[in-house]
């Protein structure tokens, strides 16, 4: 273990906070349930219901995913055609926004807090167009 870690817990946790602040400037509402998770392998939040989630999983820290939970509910193949990576697998229906690959870090924090908010509301948008 190594010096990083105290910046890099500050910098997860600041990130977490700036996608709690995207998805409130995005015009979504959380999940009154439970609109915070915070699980052994990731963090985030639920959106307008449980069905989709939206946050970091620790393995993966380079990556905010928007992520369909009930996958029974949407079809991946209403949308051809979109903005950002999806990746499907047996149980959701993943969109990713990598940080490396929008340069998030040179950005300053408006421009981050733009570049997930147009993240957030793109996905939570075409999630929507995969409803059945």
């Amino acid at each position: 273990m190594g010096w990083e870690y105290i910046n890099g817990v500050a910098a997860l946790i600041n990130l977490l906070n700036m996608t709690e602040a995207a998805i409130e400037r995005a015009g979504i509402k959380l999940y009154r349930g439970y609109p915070r998770s915070t699980a052994l392998d990731s963090r985030g939040f639920y959106l307008n219901s449980n069905e989709i989630w939206c946050g970091v999983y620790y393995h993966d820290p380079l990556n905010v995913c928007l992520q369909i939970v009930d996958k029974t509910k949407f079809d991946r193949a209403r949308l051809p055609s979109p903005t950002y990576d999806i990746e499907e697998d047996k149980d959701y229906i993943t969109f990713s926004l990598g940080l490396e690959d929008c340069h998030f870090f040179s950005l300053n924090k408006d421009e981050q807090l733009e570049t997930l908010t147009k993240f957030v509301k793109t996905s939570f948008e075409e999630a929507g167009k995969m409803r059945r």
